[in-house]
Parts: C-alpha cells; structure tokens; sequence
C-alpha cells in the first residue's frame, strides 16, 4: 500500500483530513477525538493519493509545551458505512531544557542531531 504525505493546509488535524478526502465517518470521529483531547499542535495526515476516502489514512499531531510534549496519533480505517479507529496518545514531562537534553545526547557519538524551527524542536537520529 503506498501512502502520500501531503502539505498541510487545513487550520487543524481533521481539516487537513477532510482536505485530503478521508471517509466522512473516520472525518467525524478524528474530530470528536480531536475536540475531546483538544488537540493544537504540529499536525501530518497521510493518505492516499488517489482513493483516501477507501484505504487506511495516518494522523499525527506534536503539542510542544514549556516542560514537556505531546504526541498523538490515529489509524483510521474506512469500511464501508464504518471506520476502526486507532490511537495513541504520548505526553512527556521534563525538567530540563531541550538545549540540555540535545547536549547530553550529543556525547553519544552514534546519534546525529537535526534542529528545526529555531531549535524548538530537535531530532535525534542513529
């Protein structure tokens, strides 16, 4: 199954879902979802590029916060009048900057460090 990323356009998560045309169910309840766990961050869709309302889409969505972050995904999965749906959801708290963190992972030569956003986020990568 091949999936597309595609630029995000929508003002949030299940904007940038129905944008790209996933099912009108799995449209509804990424958005219940949503709401529910009042979701405003960084997001990605990945769907289909020729028939998102029928295959299986991802949705992803980064929250940066002053101590921490939180990461959330869902697998929506459209069947017919239904959609399976699953989610996970990650928040991490911290007492160090992510300045300190990236310095101190850094002594680990088989970690290679990429910045974004003017060092608001840092990807750590073997």
């Amino acid at each position: 199954m091949l999936f597309c990323s595609l630029c995000a356009n929508g003002s949030n998560l299940s904007d940038d879902a129905r944008d790209r045309g996933i099912n009108e169910t799995c449209y509804s309840y990424l958005s219940q979802i949503e709401k529910s766990y009042n979701l405003n961050g960084l997001n990605v869709t990945f769907a289909h590029p020729e028939n998102p309302s029928m295959l299986p889409s991802l949705h992803v969505s980064s929250q940066r916060y002053n101590n921490g972050s939180s990461s959330f995904s869902a697998t929506l999965i459209p069947e017919g009048e239904y959609c399976y749906l699953s989610t996970v959801i990650v928040t991490a708290i911290n007492n160090q900057s992510c300045s300190e963190i990236a310095q101190i992972k850094a002594k680990n030569e088989n970690l290679q460090l990429s910045s974004y956003a003017d060092g608001a986020y840092i990807i750590l990568t073997p």
